[in-house]
């Protein structure tokens, strides 16, 4: 054999050497990462793009989950957390799911993405927008991996919807009937205690009334529960729990069914448990353990022992019925993960530019015909649109749209499934759709003045400084509000007094009035309680509710261009907006006493407006272009007066009095808008 001869062997053994060495025990090769370094660069990309669309949303839900507007939903803080263990405990069966670019998910995106930009206006509404924001991240993904990916990314992505806050009207319904069981269901648990311990309890609505013997003498109080106890404050966070516990942990389809539909039933149970500890502990022990910073502690360890029910329900279903191991719905996928032939740098490059283009003029274009369907459907949002033409050119952009459309599917058409082109033209797509999305969204904003994050607007007095006023006197001021019942009423700002009209008998029908006023400010998609879910959730009977109008004496007051002027104490020129305006009057009755029904007449002022009802202030009350929001709820009750139209009539007397002592205490919106306040 040759010297060159024997050196070529010498080099082809080495290279084999060296090419079954890499990949022998000693030196394994790498394991396969469900994240690429190029990964993480699109995913930080777009996750910041997906955050500016949606950054005054994720930023009012925040304040909301820390308490700044009404607690009760800090739950949504672990939400996010949950999903990404969820996705990382699934990491192994996400590297071996085939993925693929499926185009039907960008038409969820554009639907999850149009959808959030109608509920910021004209629809007007906080969850919508959230579970919008879901949709278009549900399709987002489903787009860019596949449905077979979907298969293990639903969950993590639905889940998110938990942290969305559920409108306050649609929650305070449901917690009110469950508020009533766990109530009726506690009082049953105290009865039977109390047979044992030597006190009895009661349930009016939701609120348990508790009999006991203190110093020698039987007392009857009611136990400070009824919002934070009895209103399952925290039913979200159960819900959040359970369908976590279900969903986390390998299991049937069917088991994971059950534990979900028994969220409620537990959240209910274990509330009751709350509640009829903090009873006893009221009645036999210190009533103080009943309010407070224990009261609290305890409603946050209510989670161990819910926890500990779910871990027992799953004890119980996984010995009903053993599956067998290979029937699990968790069985990895054999298929393993196609091998990818990538693009050169320069292909690589002209993928994601065309790709970014058609996403960005196709987002153009989805955004031009449904602000052109809006001016077709509702003219009056659009009054510098050629309202005749408006027709006409959404056929022309829709039909451009389609053609677009059209090129982009044959962009990422699925022939180059097993490879990078189709994954990067999808990517650039992505990017585009988002980048057009929040420079389209900024641009709407800006052109038409929209502020989408209302701040706060401090009041010009404290309400306390309501005081007496022409012919009504305050003869008793409420005991101030404190723990739960403060934060049940989600403000600090308010005043709760009694007035007498010290022109009539002290027995007289209507001479007596409590004057309630709650002031709220930066959160305009959240509105207190009213009085018929207050009062009935205290044990009262609901008799009517309806409208009724309010008429102020105008002689007491003189008007100008915009508004009535009127002197008060505390400042000599009052705007009051009209003399004459609807409010909601609410009719109800003790249940002792079916037949003594007594009134309660409120209105809210919104951002200088008169109106008569949450709802109207949520949709009503503030201008797109308002820098501030505010809005105060007026609540007048009168106990015994049965007689609407005459009740109505004691409001207007007495508002004609106390609403510009009232109105010297709130913003003057006049001047807010002239840009003098704050």
């Amino acid at each position: 054999m040759s010297y060159a001869t024997s050196r070529l062997t010498d080099r082809v053994g080495k290279r084999v050497l060296n090419q079954s060495t890499a990949t022998s025990p000693i030196n394994p090769p790498a394991a396969p990462r469900l994240i690429t370094r190029q990964g993480w660069v699109w995913l930080v990309a777009l996750g910041l793009l997906f955050f500016v669309l949606h950054r005054e949303f994720l930023w009012r839900m925040y304040r909301i989950a820390t308490g700044e507007w009404g607690g009760d939903w800090s739950h949504a803080l672990l939400i996010p957390l949950i999903s990404v263990y969820f996705v990382y405990q699934h990491k192994t069966e996400l590297i071996r799911t085939v993925t693929r670019v499926y185009w039907p998910g960008l038409v969820v995106l554009f639907l999850g993405l149009g959808g959030f930009a109608f509920w910021i206006y004209p629809g007007r509404n906080d969850m919508f927008q959230g579970y919008c924001m879901i949709i278009s991240l549900f399709g987002l993904v489903l787009f860019l991996f596949g449905p077979r990916m979907m298969r293990l990314l639903w969950f993590p992505i639905l889940y998110l919807s938990i942290g969305v806050r559920v409108a306050p009207r649609l929650w305070d319904a449901i917690a009110a009937k469950l508020q009533f069981i766990a109530a009726q269901a506690a009082a049953v648990v105290l009865k039977l205690a109390g047979l044992l311990l030597n006190f009895n309890a009661e349930v009016r609505g939701s609120t348990i009334e508790l009999w006991f013997v203190d110093n020698g003498r039987v007392v009857k109080e009611g136990l400070n529960i009824a919002e934070a106890c009895a209103g399952l404050r925290m039913l979200m966070a159960f819900v959040a729990l359970g369908v976590a516990m279900a969903y986390i942990s390998s299991r049937p389809w069917w088991h994971r069914l059950i534990l979900v539909l028994l969220t409620i039933p537990v959240a209910i149970a274990v509330n009751v448990g709350r509640v009829s500890a903090l009873g006893v502990l009221y009645a036999k022990v210190n009533r103080e353990m009943a309010s407070g910073d224990f009261h609290t502690m305890i409603g946050l360890f209510m989670l161990i022992p819910a926890a500990l029910v779910f871990l027992l329900i799953g004890w119980v279903l996984d010995r009903i019925v053993v599956e067998d191991e290979s029937s699990g719905t968790a069985t990895p996928s054999k298929t393993e993960r196609p091998t990818s032939v990538a693009d050169s740098d320069q292909n690589m490059a002209a993928k994601i530019g065309k790709g970014f283009c058609a996403g960005a003029v196709l987002t153009a274009l989805m955004g031009t015909n449904g602000a052109l369907g809006l001016a077709t459907i509702r003219p009056d949002l659009f009054p510098q649109l050629l309202e005749d033409a408006s027709g006409l050119l959404w056929i022309v952009a829709a039909l451009i749209l389609l053609g677009v459309a059209w090129l982009t599917y044959r962009l990422v058409r699925p022939e180059t499934l097993l490879g990078t082109g189709s994954r990067n033209a999808a990517l650039g797509v992505t990017a585009g759709v988002l980048l057009m999305a929040v420079l389209g969204l900024r641009g709407v904003v800006e052109a038409t003045e929209t502020v989408l994050l209302k701040e706060e607007i401090p009041l010009r007095e404290p309400l306390y400084r309501v005081g007496d006023a022409r012919g009504w006197k305050v003869i008793k001021q409420e005991v101030a509000l404190t723990g739960e019942a403060l934060l049940a009423l989600g403000t600090r700002d308010y005043l709760a007094q009694w007035y007498r009209d010290t022109a009539l008998p002290e027995n007289a029908p209507g001479a007596m009035a409590k004057l309630h006023v709650a002031y709220y400010t930066g959160s305009p998609d959240t509105v207190p309680h009213v009085p018929e879910r207050c009062f009935t959730a205290g044990g009262l009977q609901w008799v009517g509710k309806g409208r009724t109008t309010i008429v102020l004496d105008s002689d007491r007051y003189r008007q100008d261009d915009r508004s009535w002027l009127a002197v008060s104490r505390l400042n000599p020129r009052v705007r009051i907006p009209v003399v004459e305006f609807p409010a909601t009057i609410f009719s109800f009755a003790h249940p002792d006493d079916p037949s003594n029904v007594s009134n309660v007449l409120y209105f809210f002022v919104a951002n200088g407006k008169f109106l008569s009802s949450p709802d109207l202030v949520r949709l009503h009350g503030f201008d797109p272009r308002d820098q501030y929001s505010y809005y105060c709820k007026i609540e007048i009750l009168f106990h015994g007066l049965a007689d609407k139209q005459l009740a109505s009539e004691r409001v207007s007397s007495l508002l004609t009095a106390t609403l510009p002592e009232i109105m010297a205490c709130l913003p003057d919106w006049v001047e807010v808008n002239e840009g003098r306040y704050p």
